[in-house]
């Protein structure tokens, strides 16, 4: 059909000027950049659609195999067709690449990603995850859905981390002079108390009190609820059982926090931004943003735990630290910390604007002494053997 519609044009194997023309109804300019000739713009769009369909129909194929319903497999299809035209309306333009037409036009894959490697290593990399997942089809499931079924919230809670990451630098790299480390500094810029917008702020949430609530329903609520005679007999004292899963949390907090860095800085690279050792974002020296993020971010995680420990300790039910998250949550509304006071929010970056981060690691140490004193205190009154 597009050789018949091309009939009478002329023959050539160059882009028209046309093609080259800045104009909003020109789709092809961005592609002049990338290709010396339309030809092979006209091969790279064979093989991501080649690799595309091919995808789709191995997952739908899963799909089949797992549910086997062919009325349900339909229903899918027409959702999923329904989704990718109404899609573009649904979300905005730093989560196109989150729609599955994106990936069918390497015009569309250019505006998501700014780079046509991204698109075909992340076609690649979920086409060889699915060749791969084939021989586990015929198995006895049972054993590995039950060893799976624990680590997915970990990889559900990591999955949307690097969603929002990868949106943040999505929605930087139209500027030439973004770093790799501005990258950095505005996935967790967070917000404050004269600095709030709603996506830093529920990233926020989804990072760190996601992070929290992961601590408390897979490692704190298992330690309470197995806390019996024979580890207080073990441990001869309540303290020393709690700072002998604290060493491992405080551990577990600082890999955390290393895996977020160097994640930032990996997205930063694959979406080209520049490898500078500087932000030009902030008016904040690199090593005080470097230090503020590891240091208040792991004393504002500690406090955070011991906090959820409190709670759960005394009322001894695990829904009243999600009570308390959403708590704190409603602190960091606009207005309410104004003068920094509140050990809520005080890793984000938002706070160097007005703060200097030593300010607000003592706040931090502070809030972090008396909760342990607290905790200390409670332990004390509790049964000692």
């Amino acid at each position: 059909m597009s050789l018949f519609m091309a009939i009478g044009f002329p023959h050539s194997w160059n882009w028209s000027e046309l093609s080259k023309t800045a104009h909003v109804t020109n789709t092809l300019e961005e592609l002049v950049h990338f290709f010396s000739y339309p030809a092979f713009a006209f091969f790279a769009q064979f093989v991501l659609l080649l690799f595309t369909f091919s995808l789709l129909h191995i997952v739908f194929a899963i799909i089949y195999v797992l549910i086997k319903n062919k009325g349900v497999l339909i229903f899918m299809n027409v959702l999923f067709f329904l989704f990718n035209i109404v899609g573009f309306k649904l979300f905005p333009t730093e989560f196109a690449f989150l729609l599955p037409v994106t990936f069918f036009s390497i015009t569309n894959a250019l505006h998501a990603f700014r780079s046509l490697e991204l698109v075909y290593i992340v076609v690649i990399v979920v086409f060889v995850f699915c060749i791969c997942f084939l021989p586990f089809l015929d198995l006895n499931k049972r054993p590995y859905i039950q060893a799976m079924k624990s680590y997915m919230p970990i990889v559900f809670y990591f999955s949307l981390c690097i969603v929002g990451i990868v949106a943040t630098a999505q929605s930087l790299v139209h500027s030439s002079d973004i770093t790799i480390f501005d990258v950095f500094v505005m996935s967790f810029v967070g917000v404050s108390a004269e600095r709030f917008a709603y996506m830093p702020f529920f990233f926020y949430a989804i990072v760190f009190f996601g992070f929290t609530y992961l601590v408390q329903l897979l490692f704190l609520s298992n330690e309470l609820e197995r806390l019996s005679y024979y580890k207080m007999i073990r441990f001869r004292s309540l303290n020393k059982w709690f700072w002998s899963w604290m060493k491992k949390l405080i551990a577990i907090t600082i890999f955390f926090l290393m895996i977020l860095f160097v994640l930032s800085l990996a997205v930063a690279v694959c979406f080209r931004a520049n490898v500078d050792g500087y932000v030009t974002l902030l008016s904040k020296p690199l090593h005080e943003m470097i230090y503020h993020f590891f240091m208040n971010g792991f004393l504002q995680i500690m406090f955070y735990i011991s906090l959820i420990f409190i709670v759960s300790w005394i009322s001894k039910e695990s829904i009243y630290g999600v009570v308390l998250i959403s708590i704190c949550m409603l602190v960091m509304l606009p207005h309410i910390n104004v003068n920094g006071i509140i050990p809520i929010g005080l890793n984000s970056m938002a706070y160097l604007a007005d703060y200097s981060p030593y300010y607000l690691t003592t706040i931090l140490l502070i809030m972090n002494v008396i909760s342990f004193l607290v905790i200390h205190r409670l332990l004390k009154q509790s049964l000692k053997i």
